[in-house]
């Protein structure tokens, strides 16, 4: 949580008024959307399940009654004497035919949908009335019926859906309902009755339901053989939906299923009396349809919404932060040393307030640099001329070039070199006038320097220098490169052992012209590189802090001149490794000396 609060407080103005807008707004809308649909989509499910379960219960009943009736209707022969007679009797003729027709056709009669009844005696004689027109099927199952009625001693036992054959080829589906006739004086079986249905009229039951939901139904027993699909995919088979099974192991509940990629939501309930289990399955699809469309509507209004909220809290963020993101630029431009900004007032509230004040502020900061570089030039010339003053340069002067034309004489060549060196070397640090010189003016400087270095150390250093002619003729303050080299030969090149190279190399980047000093001398490690820049850049430097690398103090004056003359985006910075030598940087202002000195 604090991690989290630290976070936001670094975030920009503009930033913390979107999060805002968006937590009091955004968020509480899609809250509420999501909720009302979640809520519309329960009670549609709910309501359904309802429907469904209450609507299949009447069904259910209607489809128990039915059964009820099949199994009266095979009672009938249980309270007639005179076709227990006939069937107890072995014998055949036209009028016992005829007889036990009556029965039939009577008990056919009887109920709606019923396709055919048949009775058969202890003979083996078979009498029937059948709407499908044969008795193929019964006179193939004889057997089995005859079992199944025998095994009930006397009760009605319904036989759940077998398929059969009509005349003109098609298949149908039927229901038996099965009953042994018991001789009322014996109280033994004389023949038994088969009551037949199709299950054209479970379907008509359950018909209207599944063009409502848009699904299908099915019924399966106790042992989960399949009485009723209203797809007719899976009758007088075993129901493999093992997923189903598992999902209903109560008497009546719902849930949701997957189906050949479609999702549907289902519907179960049973029937204690007939032990069978109902199960309509809805389509989710067709279920929320009307929600899919409210939700659809719903989320096109919220994202419209949402999408002008959202925009509109950027826009007045963005206008409300504007002033202040002006203001920010402007200091960072005062942090790199441009004190040339303005802040454009245009009201006096919060903001227009910090801005005249930061307006005072920037014109006071100018001034006080103003004062302090003319302090310190002030300094340095009172300095420059107390030196002038303490040693007359030309009697030094003089002196120098007496010793060299005395070394003539004597014929001693190196001598009257040096001399003439030291006092170029004279001349341009204390007798040459101005602050302002050239480029090559510099590189001379830096050549009569090293020329008298190779004197001392026998021609140990060389210079290379691979500037462009064009870049000299630009102007900059003097004694710069002298003290750049000077470091470079104590610090690094007098470690080697051998001669040692210093190339001088530039280039120009926009507005700013770069001098490169790199030697081949032992180099510094990482570590010491970070330690010198901070010395060359604050002068940082602790008593006893004097390691191989130097104090950089003298790189340090430099430095420093560089930011007093030209400002604090220029100056030196060093890059350097371990036996790969140093690079110094040496960064200035791109102006040519004509101009300067104009």
């Amino acid at each position: 949580m604090k991690k989290f609060k630290f976070r936001f407080s670094s975030f920009g103005m503009s930033k913390k008024l979107v999060i805002i807008f968006v937590f009091m707004l955004i968020i509480p809308i899609t809250i509420s959307a999501i909720v009302s649909y979640n809520y519309y989509r329960e009670s549609i499910e709910q309501n359904t399940a309802d429907y469904v379960s209450q609507t299949s219960m009447e069904v259910l009943n209607k489809i128990e009654d039915y059964i009820d009736d099949m199994r009266m209707i095979t009672k009938i022969p249980m309270y007639s004497s005179e076709l227990q007679s006939y069937l107890a009797s072995p014998e055949k003729g036209i009028e016992k035919d005829i007889r036990i027709d009556f029965y039939i056709r009577l008990m056919s009669e009887m109920k709606k949908g019923t396709n055919a009844v048949y009775i058969f005696d202890n003979y083996g004689n078979s009498f029937y009335h059948n709407s499908l027109g044969s008795n193929e099927e019964a006179a193939t199952h004889y057997d089995k019926l005859k079992q199944i009625a025998r095994n009930q001693s006397g009760s009605a036992v319904l036989i759940n859906t077998q398929a059969v054959k009509t005349d003109s080829g098609k298949t149908k589906y039927i229901l038996t309902m099965v009953r042994d006739i018991i001789d009322l004086t014996t109280y033994q079986p004389i023949g038994f009755v088969a009551v037949e249905t199709d299950l054209s009229t479970v379907e008509a039951y359950f018909k209207h339901l599944d063009q409502i939901t848009g699904g299908k139904t099915i019924i399966v027993d106790e042992q989960n053989s399949v009485i009723f699909d209203s797809a007719y995919e899976n009758i007088s088979s075993n129901w493999r939906d093992k997923e189903s099974i598992e999902k209903s192991p109560n008497a009546s509940g719902n849930f949701h299923i997957e189906k050949n990629g479609e999702q549907y939501y289902s519907i179960y309930l049973s029937s204690q009396k007939l032990g069978w289990k109902v199960y309509v399955y809805v389509k989710t699809k067709e279920l929320f349809s009307k929600a899919n469309k409210i939700r659809n509507s719903t989320m096109i209004v919220t994202s419209v919404i949402l999408l002008v909220t959202l925009l509109s809290s950027i826009l007045i963020s963005w206008a409300f932060t504007k002033p202040l993101r002006v203001l920010t630029g402007l200091m960072k431009k005062v942090q790199e040393g441009d004190f040339m900004v303005s802040f454009p007032v245009r009201f006096l509230d919060e903001v227009g307030i910090l801005g005249v004040n930061f307006n005072r502020m920037i014109k006071k900061i100018v001034e006080l640099i103003n004062d302090v570089q003319v302090a310190s030039f002030r300094k340095q010339e009172a300095e420059m001329e107390a030196l002038q003053a303490q040693i007359n340069p030309h009697f030094i002067y003089n002196t120098l070039e007496t010793l060299r034309m005395k070394a003539l004489i004597n014929e001693d060549r190196e001598v009257s070199e040096m001399a003439l060196f030291l006092g170029k070397l004279l001349r341009y640090s204390i007798i040459k006038s101005g602050e302002i010189v050239t480029v090559k003016q510099e590189l001379e400087h830096l050549t009569n320097y090293i020329k008298l270095q190779n004197y001392r150390f026998k021609n140990r250093y060389h210079l290379t220098i691979a500037i462009d002619p064009e870049l000299e003729k630009y102007a900059m303050i003097k004694l710069v490169f002298q003290p750049i080299v000077e470091n470079a030969i104590f610090h690094g090149l007098e470690k080697r052992s051998g001669q040692g190279t210093i190339t001088i190399s530039s280039k120009m980047e926009g507005e700013y012209y770069y001098v490169l000093f790199e030697d081949d001398g032992v180099g510094i490690s990482p570590e010491q590189v970070k330690k010198l820049n901070s010395r060359i850049q604050l002068g940082n430097v602790a008593p006893n802090d004097k390691g191989d690398t130097g104090n950089g103090i003298g790189l340090h004056n430099v430095n420093e001149r560089i930011k007093l003359h030209y400002g604090t985006k220029y100056g030196l910075t060093i890059e350097s490794e371990l036996d790969k030598g140093v690079i110094v940087f040496l960064k200035l202002p791109s102006v040519k000396s004509h101009v300067l000195l104009k």
